[in-house]
């Protein structure tokens, strides 16, 4: 409830913060004479906004391409960092202050379906970066539909502060003129975001690891006693605030899956009931609410609300393919979001949401996540 009046109270000092927005900390247009110094200034203004300022430094940018040809910009920082920029709508859809870029050493042929959808093309077979899987026909039609929405809600959602600055229409680019952000977590959020190892499982499970963490989350915070046993070393660790999920709890949850009918790539249908299935087995039944939605029916503001709650969130992807007749592709864990309540004119009293994310591998715990969602699951108990 404090999170909600928080958020409420932003509100109600709009008037009074208009006239204190940020000046612009960028020189005059005529020191910023090319686009690739606006990039870099754009760039260093967004990995400042969620970190220590000059504690990361833009090293380069390369540019990628959806599956339909559209571009982007990949930002990378030094000593680590990266974040992925749509230049059409001036919008990140992710940021990584603590993760190595997934195109890092690659410089050519370079593609992008979305978050854990990093691809180089080489002898005509797309290879994605992290996991070194390829893509088959259907992957890429699925792909192909997926870089269609998202270009849709790209152009629907434009941030027009950096794309005037792009386009020549403002002479300076102020960070602090479009609104007041705040950013909110679930309790004992470290338990997640100081996750070394994750349960990680190689195959494409990465919504049954999702699971795997979200259990151990409520277990692991005390919240409530859902991995059962004798021994819980079996399933994670904690040592000098450096935290392990082993992959026991994963390959549980893939088992039951597999004798529920499901593959690899999940949606929350499938989730929902994998662990509805492994709940029943540990005879945990009272007390527990399990959400399960698909697009349109939730919006980002429940999502947020789920996190008010301590509930952390899994997000599927919006990708659909014919061979598997189903939406597939990335799961992610959402334990925390930044929400921006803009005071531009065009769109003013919009709330706009980036969830930080855990992607399901080991070295991305800590990801800022913007787009388009498939479906949502939590779990309430």
């Amino acid at each position: 409830m404090k999170k909600i009046i928080s958020i409420i109270c932003i509100i109600s000092i709009l008037f009074s913060m208009i006239a204190l927005s940020a000046k612009a900390v960028i020189a005059p247009e005529d020191a910023i004479s090319t686009r690739t110094q606006k990039l870099f200034v754009i760039a260093q203004a967004r990995i400042d906004e969620i970190t220590t300022p000059g504690s990361l430094v833009v090293d380069n940018f390369k540019e990628v391409f959806d599956f339909n040809g559209n571009s982007f910009i990949v930002f990378e920082y030094l000593p680590t960092g990266y974040a992925i920029f749509s230049e059409k709508s001036g919008t990140f859809l992710e940021t990584a202050p603590e993760s190595p870029s997934p195109y890092l050493n690659h410089t050519n042929d370079l593609y992008y379906g979305g978050p854990q959808q990093y691809y180089i093309l080489q002898n005509e077979v797309f290879s994605n970066t992290i996991t070194n899987a390829n893509l088959n026909k259907s992957d890429v039609v699925a792909l192909k539909e997926f870089s269609q929405n998202l270009d849709e809600m790209l152009i629907s959602s434009k941030n027009t502060n950096i794309t005037n600055y792009l386009n020549n229409k403002n002479s300076v680019y102020s960070t602090g003129s479009r609104g007041i952000t705040e950013t909110f977590y679930v309790d004992n959020y470290s338990r997640l975001k100081n996750l070394s190892d994750c349960g990680y499982v190689d195959g494409g499970y990465c919504g049954y690891i999702s699971a795997a963490m979200l259990l151990y989350y409520f277990d692991a915070t005390g919240h409530r006693n859902v991995i059962p046993g004798t021994n819980s070393d079996y399933y994670y660790t904690n040592s000098n605030n450096k935290y392990v999920l082993k992959d026991n709890l994963t390959e549980e949850l893939i088992d039951i899956g597999v004798d529920l009918g499901f593959s690899p790539s999940t949606t929350s249908y499938a989730i929902h009931r994998v662990v509805k299935q492994y709940l029943t087995s540990k005879s945990i039944t009272s007390n527990i609410d399990h959400t399960s939605l698909f697009a349109p029916l939730f919006t980002k503001f429940q999502i947020s609300q789920k996190i008010n709650n301590n509930e952390p969130v899994i997000i599927f992807g919006d990708h659909y393919s014919p061979s598997h007749n189903d939406t597939i592709f990335h799961a992610v864990l959402a334990y925390g979001y930044r929400a921006t309540i803009s005071y531009d004119e065009e769109i003013y009293g919009t709330t706009t949401y980036e969830f930080i994310v855990h992607f399901g591998y080991d070295s991305y715990p800590f990801v800022y996540l913007n787009g388009i969602f498939g479906s949502i699951y939590s779990l309430s108990c």
